[in-house]
């Protein structure tokens, strides 16, 4: 998305497709600002306006009761919060949608009856929550069974990394799509990685509430994988609520309702077992209805629309 920006808004074209009064709301994509949040809240015009509309792609850079006790901001995360004024735009499935609609990366995975690996493990950046799951693929009997990147991590204990599609700081590289967009290398189906592995497994930005929904969880939905979810409590039910299918029929899912995160990160571990002693080809065979369905609701919802609806809404019952 280009930026147009003025005093009310740094994306000018939604601000005009809103319909908004600049003399009442302000639109503002805080992810898109080096400004600190509190800063632009101090200026007067902030002061004096109605309304104050924030979109983040993750969090936000100053504190939640920032905007908790402050009625007239309201915000979309791709987080679930129980606050009145924290609403759920998935940013990240948004994106990821346009982009392959543009470079059809889908298109490169190819089916395989040989794969080298059964889980791709993707872990990303240093947490506690991935700690956990790092030590049980490292400390498994079938260590050399995952492809696993943990932040310089990816070449010890006989586990393999495959160069070329995703890397291992992929926030440092950018690709190019429609001409002259970037986009984040982490955004992008890793095909050449899935070419060689059967499932994911899946490790989300928090392994607490509130429950996040980036690229982490969009691609193996995106790419039609069988998936193992590590994030928070009830990650897999409010992405049921999303519109999408997980796999309960043919794993314990059950994992997805145990408070204590460690209790449930071995419940997860399970599943991730369980599936280790199947044969592949029979799970994909089960499980092709459900992989189809959320493919096509990946691309086919318009997930800004929600977030657009509510703004309208807001603004107009201000007047």
């Amino acid at each position: 998305m280009t930026n147009y920006k003025t005093d009310y808004t740094n994306h000018l074209p939604s601000f005009v497709d809103l319909d908004l009064d600049s003399n009442r709301h302000i639109l503002w994509y805080i992810h898109k600002d080096t400004v600190p949040l509190e800063t632009l809240l101090d200026r007067s015009l902030w002061k004096r306006q109605q309304n104050i509309f924030l979109v983040d792609s993750e969090n936000l850079t100053c504190s939640y009761d920032t905007v908790k006790e402050n009625n007239k901001i309201h915000l979309w995360t791709p987080t679930v919060s129980r606050a009145d004024n924290c609403h759920t735009y998935l940013f990240w499935f948004d994106w990821m949608q346009e982009i392959e609609h543009h470079l059809r990366y889908n298109e490169n995975i190819k089916p395989n009856l040989t794969k080298q690996y059964l889980f791709d493990a993707l872990l990303g950046t240093l947490r506690p929550h991935k700690d956990i799951v790092n030590n049980f693929i490292v400390n498994s009997s079938n260590s050399n069974k995952f492809l696993l990147s943990y932040s310089g991590n990816h070449l010890r204990h006989g586990c393999k990394w495959i160069k070329g599609c995703a890397v291992e700081n992929p926030g440092d590289l950018t690709i190019h799509y429609n001409n002259t967009q970037e986009a984040n290398l982490a955004c992008v189906i890793p095909y050449l990685i899935y070419n060689q592995c059967w499932y994911s497994l899946v490790t989300e930005t928090s392994g607490t509430l509130p429950n996040y929904y980036t690229e982490k969880t969009g691609k193996p939905l995106l790419a039609k994988r069988v998936f193992v979810m590590f994030a928070a409590k009830h990650h897999l039910k409010h992405l049921k609520g999303f519109g999408f299918k997980t796999f309960d029929g043919i794993i314990d899912e059950s994992y997805d309702n145990i408070e204590d995160l460690e209790t449930r990160y071995q419940q997860a571990w399970k599943q991730v077992e369980f599936l280790m002693s199947q044969d592949p080809l029979e799970v994909y065979k089960k499980t092709e209805p459900i992989l189809e369905h959320n493919r096509n609701h990946f691309m086919s919802t318009d997930w800004q629309k929600e977030m657009h609806e509510k703004i309208q809404n807001i603004s107009q019952s201000s007047k």
